[in-house]
C-alpha cells in the first residue's frame, strides 16, 4: 500500500520525521531503523543484452561518453548490475526547497495519490 502523507521538519535532525512517522505506525519502506522491512538487495534494472532498455540505451549512446559506456558495460555482461543497496529507504518528496542555494523543485502528485 502506498500512502501520501505531508511532512514539515520542525527539528534539524535527520531521522527525526523517520522516527516520528515510526511512531504513528507509519514508518517508510526499507526503514528497518525505524520500523520498516528491509527487502534484500534489488536490481535497479533488469534487461537482456537485446532487451528494450539496452537497445534504447544503444540508439541514444553518445560516442566517447564514459557514462554511456558504463551502461553498456551492465548489459554486455562486463559490469555487475547495479542494486538498490540494502537500508536503503524508498522515501521520495514532491516538493523540496533548498533555501541556501535559494533552489526549489516541485514534482505533480502522482495518480494514485489523487484520488
Amino acid at each position: 500500500a502506498e500512502s501520501l502523507v505531508e511532512v514539515v521538519p520542525v527539528e534539524r535532525r535527520a531521522s527525526s520525521m523517520r522516527k516520528h512517522l515510526e511512531e504513528v505506525g507509519w514508518p517508510i519502506v526499507d526503514d528497518s531503523q525505524h520500523g520498516g522491512r528491509e527487502r534484500p538487495p534489488t536490481l535497479i534494472f533488469d534487461d537482456m543484452p537485446n532487451g528494450p532498455l539496452a537497445k534504447a540505451f544503444r540508439r541514444c549512446a553518445r560516442k566517447g561518453c564514459t557514462e554511456c559506456e558504463k551502461a553498456q558495460g551492465y548489459f554486455t555482461g562486463k559490469l555487475e548490475k547495479p542494486c538498490i543497496r540494502p537500508g536503503a529507504i524508498s522515501l521520495h518528496c514532491t516538493e523540496i526547497a533548498l533555501q541556501k542555494l535559494a533552489l526549489s523543485f516541485k514534482s505533480p502528485t502522482p495518480a494514485w495519490a489523487e484520488e
